[in-house]
């Protein structure tokens, strides 16, 4: 009898992992499946049964994150916080719950090391991506953009032209010297993801930002062209019109546009800059102010606001905007010397400078 039972408790110690195993595979393909609910009840079941199984675990906080979970979620990525394992899938719950929660560089580390544990793991490799792209890590996350391309080629290509137009529009927004380099960031952006509309607006903007308008005609002819009547033909035929310093065309142009979408930011901001320009100060804080309720994270935006303001000699509202700016992006250079002059010029010449002195050495 006692050799019996000893048989008996091998055959159990030897059948749960076997069993956990099963119940992975099974949530495994129930999740490629899109049964998020399913995988998590299987998931749950086997935990029962193996509860100290690592793989199971990080599974489970995948799928709670898959299903919107935050609460429970956070519950088990609080009890997994000092985990120092080797299972990949542990690793990568804990990245997504803390990038969910905004802690951007604490994702990162956990996702590195998910692929330190499996190189070849497409999951994590992605969401680090993604994550990269958020904290502005540029260069690396067309690294690893790359490199999963060699796995997954479609996901690798869709998050290398993520990663490559972020990187066009820091250089753009840098503009001066940087613009050019916008343009071949977002022609490599388009390679990649040819059938991207919006690729290829960001690419006509930046040839119109250095006066190609041939070029940017081209593009707009080719993908716009079959709707004459549209907002992006009109769009960016008032910015054409505009880089020509054909100034009653470009402004017609662009009226057509906010009749057509009133919350059109980027039309907003090219008239706001032409009446500026003419000295139309009221009408552009005008388009300004719905500008930046339409896009409040437009740095530009409350750059401009605050320009018209400041025209308009309301000192106090012109300096919120500029530091609403100057908050939004560090790298505007021209928020932070237009706050540093009015900064200068309203009798705080210390911290004027310092502005000053920032839009210099940014601007370099």
């Amino acid at each position: 009898m006692t050799r019996w039972m000893a048989g008996l408790c091998w055959a159990l110690l030897v059948a749960a992992p076997l069993r956990a195993q099963d119940g992975l595979d099974q949530a495994l393909q129930l999740r490629r499946a899109g049964q998020g609910e399913a995988a998590l009840a299987v998931v749950e079941a086997r935990l029962a049964v193996a509860p100290s199984d690592e793989r199971l675990a990080g599974l489970r906080g995948l799928l709670l994150l898959d299903l919107g979970r935050e609460q429970a979620a956070a519950e088990l990525a609080a009890a997994l916080a000092d985990y120092s394992g080797s299972e990949f899938r542990v690793h990568c719950f804990l990245g997504r719950e803390a990038l969910a929660r905004g802690e951007t560089e604490p994702a990162i580390g956990r996702l590195k090391r998910a692929l330190e544990c499996n190189p070849k793991a497409i999951e994590p490799a992605s969401v680090l991506v993604q994550a990269q792209i958020s904290a502005g890590k540029l260069r690396a996350a067309i690294a690893g953009a790359e490199a999963l391309e060699e796995a997954a080629p479609e996901l690798g290509r869709k998050l290398g032209a993520q990663a490559w137009a972020a990187q066009g529009r820091r250089h753009r927004e840098r503009g001066g010297e940087m613009t050019p380099l916008a343009l071949d960031d977002f022609k490599t952006a388009l390679e990649k993801q040819p059938g991207d509309l919006s690729l290829v607006r960001q690419l006509v903007d930046t040839f119109i930002d250095l006066s190609y308008t041939d070029e940017a005609q081209a593009l707009v002819e080719q993908h716009f062209g079959q709707d004459r009547d549209g907002v992006d033909w009109h769009y960016f035929t008032g910015r054409c019109h505009a880089a020509r310093l054909e100034l009653g065309p470009a402004e017609t142009e662009l009226r057509v546009v906010i009749a057509l979408d009133p919350h059109h930011s980027a039309a907003l901001l090219e008239l706001s800059r032409l009446a500026l320009d003419d000295g139309r100060a009221e009408q552009a804080r005008a388009w300004l102010e719905v500008a930046t309720e339409v896009e409040p994270g437009s740095s530009r935006a409350w750059t401009m606001l605050g320009q018209a303001r400041e025209e308009l000699s309301d000192d106090a509202a012109a300096e919120a905007a500029y530091r609403q700016a100057c908050q939004l992006s560090d790298s505007n250079v021209k928020a932070h010397y237009m706050l540093g002059r009015l900064l200068v010029r309203t009798g705080r010449d210390a911290e004027g400078q310092t502005q000053l002195q920032h839009a210099v050495a940014d601007g370099r």
